[in-house]
């Protein structure tokens, strides 16, 4: 890998468990630090711990840290007198880009103890490896939330969608001395992105602070207890990441869905209508609770919560893009074609948006508006793969009329 203005080393995925048959959508962080709400729920208050056994999970400090050994051979490497030349963030940036070739990329969500040690993991792992190391070298780092296109990956009656985080490491403030002695700070230190593969349809989204990430790993955690039949222990890893991050949608969805698993379906509701009741909502807790709802015939709520789902100002083209694969396959081609056109104002350079239009077109027969959207979509396309494949689907469109 070269190194230039953006490091390409690091890309991260944490998983989103979205229940029953809903698929859900990838959608912004919404951390503690960027939501201004007085009111922070307390989410304990609407679920008991009643009959769920005793599982010891881990302490979120677990997640960043380093064995000594390799905390050493970092530091050995970052104080070295021959690398001083480099700014520390590139210094940090320079040491990833040359230990992690080895690296195996795998779907475990390790720590960074345990990714050091086994030397594979998922991207989640090697963000968390990251901040470890920022964290050993005294450096600033934040996380990004980037918006992309969604991996869907489905175990039994759990769907886990792939979230794109980015890091990016600030150099020292160093603080500037004039003539006579006083000292000013400065205030928009150096940084360096560091990004694993970074794609050209990403789309920036929020910082989210190290506790929302710090989320982020337990839900991944859930989504395996929960596809291994290990309902309590789903349940104290989701009672973690609600607690770390009780602003964030995803989390009250993660423990609402370990909570009907548990058998806790009037629980369930309660932290679904106090979603509601505070605006803590996203399209997957939406999706999610429609489900739930339309399960029990209650068509009347249903629709109250099916007109929030489409009133959601959700900056992800892609989140509505999920959410309108999921009417395709209900056959619903009014909604989906209602929330494509939502995604097509936040992205009207996404083919992926006109490829789905197609799709839907071509499930109702109508064939010329099908053929219009594969245009669109091949004339978007952003590589030859993709364009030589929307021209098959043009060729093959073009028998049937």
């Amino acid at each position: 890998m070269q190194m230039c203005n953006i490091v390409s080393v690091l890309r991260c995925f944490a998983l989103m468990i979205v229940a029953g048959t809903a698929t859900g959508c990838m959608t912004t962080e919404s951390p503690a630090q960027t939501v201004a709400t007085a009111n922070v729920v307390h989410w304990q208050d609407f679920y008991t711990y009643d009959g769920v056994q005793r599982e010891t999970v881990f302490e979120p400090e677990e997640i960043y840290t380093l064995p000594e050994a390799e905390k050493a051979a970092f530091l050995e490497w970052y104080n070295a007198p021959h690398n001083q030349t480099t700014e520390p963030h590139y210094r940090l940036a320079t040491y990833l880009e040359r230990t992690l070739h080895g690296f195996t990329y795998n779907g475990n969500t390790n720590t960074a103890e345990q990714a050091a040690i086994l030397d594979n993991g998922n991207c989640l792992s090697l963000a968390v490896i990251t901040a470890a190391l920022a964290s050993e070298a005294k450096l600033n780092l934040k996380f990004q939330k980037m918006n992309s296109p969604p991996v869907y990956k489905k175990q039994g009656d759990i769907m886990m969608l792939s979230s794109h985080v980015r890091t990016k490491a600030y150099n020292r403030v160093k603080p500037k001395k004039h003539e006579n002695g006083d000292t000013n700070k400065i205030l928009l230190p150096a940084a360096v992105v560091i990004d694993y593969f970074p794609d050209y349809d990403n789309v920036k989204g929020d910082y989210v602070s190290k506790d929302a990430v710090s989320a982020m790993f337990y839900r991944n955690k859930v989504a395996v207890a929960l596809i291994e039949n290990n309902n309590s222990k789903a349940f104290w890893l989701a009672d973690k990441a609600l607690k770390l991050a009780p602003l964030d949608p995803k989390n009250v969805s993660a423990m609402a869905i370990v909570l009907r698993r548990l058998g806790k379906v009037d629980e369930a509701e309660r932290l679904y209508e106090q979603a509601l009741a505070n605006d803590i909502t996203d399209i997957t807790l939406l999706s999610n609770y429609l489900t739930l709802l339309k399960q029990q015939g209650r068509n009347g709520e249903a629709e109250v919560v099916a007109q929030h789902l489409s009133q959601q100002n959700d900056a992800n083209p892609y989140a509505w893009i999920g959410l309108a694969r999921e009417y395709i396959a209900k056959r619903n081609f009014t909604k989906a074609t209602v929330f494509l056109n939502k995604a097509k104002e936040l992205a009207p350079y996404l083919d992926d948006v006109y490829r789905e239009l197609a799709r839907s077109y071509f499930l109702q027969n109508k064939l010329d508006e099908a053929q219009v959207a594969l245009t669109k979509a091949h004339e978007l396309a952003w590589d030859d793969q993709s364009r030589t494949l929307y021209a098959a689907k043009k060729a093959a469109l073009e028998t049937l009329h």
